[in-house]
């Protein structure tokens, strides 16, 4: 294994600043000052609340959500504005993610014969059915952060609504044009309420949500949502009983990170649509605002479906592994998988790993509840935009949609061999990385990670375009257990590796393999980056490494 420092940064200070393409910290104040003022600028907001602060308070509401989290966190954000402003007739639809695909559907005039319709993260790309809306007499208000569809001609056509807000559809509409639906929702929120401290406060907590669980980059706006919005998470009157309840769930009050927003709180919610289809019950905790001990239940319920959905994609995981081991799917791209019998809200977790584990832009399918109709999700990497390349083979496809890290497609299954052929023939993309390298950003002593997590608090959130710091660290000396190990095996398949020092614990996931070589008894160099872990009370810091070797052995 060989280990490069892969820039001349020195400091965690120059690292942050290096990451988020400013020369000084003053730079990053602005962002803040000008989030204090309300300045970042979002063309349409202002119609929008002119056409709502206009409409009666029995006028029915429809807000057209979808069921990931940025879908349910922008409904909650605009469900929740629209109670506070006194709107009696305000409805939700958010669509069945097995039977109603991605997006606003014919099922919303069901809902009510007249009024306004306001889609959330989506409807940027569905303009037969906004027209159909329009000439039903609905007023329509699109806020979407996608990209829109193209026309014979490959130009985007942008839906024929009464407000479009998309910065990503249309150049020019914002300052700043990173935002996700719940960061889009926040603002237009944000300028109904007209500022209000306290209830700006509970929608942050939930635009933070959506922003990190919807992998924005966090820079700029992002950045000021999230650090604020974790703050607000960690506290019962800053967030919803709801929300409050799921933190407390899995142990996090006061504790709170981006990394757990990520890795719990969001797979917990996104597991009712998966498991369920239905995502209601995720939809009704987040903007649920009443008794605690209510929510506490509810919060409990989504854990238990959470740890079901986890069962069955490590059940399906171990599967498609052997699958792509034995056709040799790795050694072209994208891998396309086909996998029967599944949730069909796994294949977007399952094509995110295999896209990590294999470095290689991954689509898994799965069947749907159409006969002949398979249905899947698509994860790429940089240098392979995904929605580009379904683009070019959209004759293949029924329906589909996404953006250049992510897609979703659902095609007739006759058309697997040639979607695969024809995507593999598409270009000879193989961004595969050097599993024998390993980079690492700074370099400190055992003794010093307590000052580094000091220092990087300065610095939170880290998370999409501000990366945690990854640290070679040296003078590991593991202390034997009660039963005289040095190197600990866990987990079930006991590949997680643990060590315990006297300055702080460390844990490497799937790293048994690489220990076997190590002398335990030789002090140790881990490369990885820094938390705290919290546990029994006590507060320590943590090394989660991905490369280890003994001291006499580093570079």
């Amino acid at each position: 294994m060989k280990y490069v420092k892969r820039t001349d940064c020195s400091t965690i200070e120059e690292l942050f600043l290096r990451n988020q393409g400013v020369a000084c910290l003053n730079d990053v104040t602005e962002w803040f000052r000008r989030y204090n003022r309300d300045e970042y600028r979002l063309d349409g907001i202002d119609k929008v609340a002119d056409i709502i602060h206009k409409l009666d308070s029995d006028k029915p509401i429809i807000i057209s959500g979808d069921y990931d989290v940025d879908g349910i966190t922008s409904t909650a954000i605009i469900y929740l504005t629209l109670s506070w402003l006194g709107f009696k007739n305000v409805k939700i639809f958010i669509p069945n993610r097995f039977t109603d695909g991605f997006g606003i559907n014919d099922k919303v005039f069901d809902m009510s014969k007249d009024g306004l319709i306001m889609t959330v993260d989506n409807g940027i790309a569905q303009t037969e059915l906004i027209k159909k809306a329009k000439d039903l007499g609905y007023t329509v208000i699109v806020t979407d952060h996608h990209e829109p569809g193209l026309d014979d001609n490959g130009y985007p056509v942008i839906p024929n609504a009464d407000v479009v807000i998309d910065p990503c559809a249309i150049p020019g509409q914002a300052d700043f044009s990173g935002y996700c639906g719940a960061g889009i929702a926040f603002k237009i929120a944000r300028r109904l309420l007209n500022n209000d401290p306290e209830k700006r406060q509970i929608l942050l907590s939930l635009a933070c949500l959506g922003t990190v669980c919807d992998v924005m980059e966090l820079t700029e706006e992002n950045y000021v949502f999230v650090r604020h919005g974790l703050k607000c998470l960690k506290q019962r009157n800053t967030t919803t009983s709801g929300v409050y309840a799921l933190v407390q769930a899995f142990n996090l009050a006061d504790t709170v990170t981006a990394h757990d927003c990520g890795f719990n709180l969001g797979p917990a919610i996104n597991a009712v649509s998966r498991m369920l289809g239905d995502a209601t019950e995720a939809m009704d905790l987040l903007k649920f605002d009443g008794p605690f001990e209510h929510a506490r239940k509810d919060a409990a319920k989504l854990l238990s479906i959470n740890n079901t959905r986890k069962q069955a994609t490590q059940e399906a995981y171990r599967y498609l592994k052997d699958l792509i081991e034995e056709k040799d799917y790795a050694k072209k791209a994208p891998i396309i998988v086909y996998l029967q019998g599944i949730s069909e809200g796994l294949p977007g977790i399952l094509a995110g790993r295999i896209c990590e584990e294999y470095r290689v832009p991954s689509i898994v399918l799965t069947d749907s509840t159409i006969p002949g109709i398979l249905k899947g999700s698509a994860r790429s990497l940089d240098g392979y935009h995904m929605k580009d390349h379904l683009d070019k083979v959209s004759y293949l496809l029924e329906e589909y949609g996404g953006h250049a890290g992510a897609a979703g497609l659902s095609l007739r299954e006759e058309n697997l061999s040639v979607l695969r052929d024809s995507l593999v023939g598409l270009n000879d993309f193989i961004k595969i990385s050097d599993k024998d390298i390993i980079e690492y950003d700074l370099e400190t002593d055992l003794k010093d990670i307590k000052d580094c997590l000091m220092e990087m608090d300065r610095f939170e959130p880290f998370g999409e375009g501000n990366p945690a710091p990854v640290f070679k660290v040296k003078g590991f000396m593991p202390k034997q257990d009660k039963f005289g190990r040095r190197i600990q095996l866990c987990g079930s398949d006991l590949t997680t590796v643990r060590l315990q020092s006297t300055h702080g614990t460390a844990i490497g996931f799937n790293m048994s393999s690489m220990v076997k070589e190590i002398n335990e008894s030789i002090p140790m160099t881990l490369y990885g980056t820094l938390s705290w872990n919290y546990f029994n009370g006590k507060k320590e810091p943590q090394i989660e490494f991905v490369g280890i070797e003994n001291e006499d052995m580093a570079a």
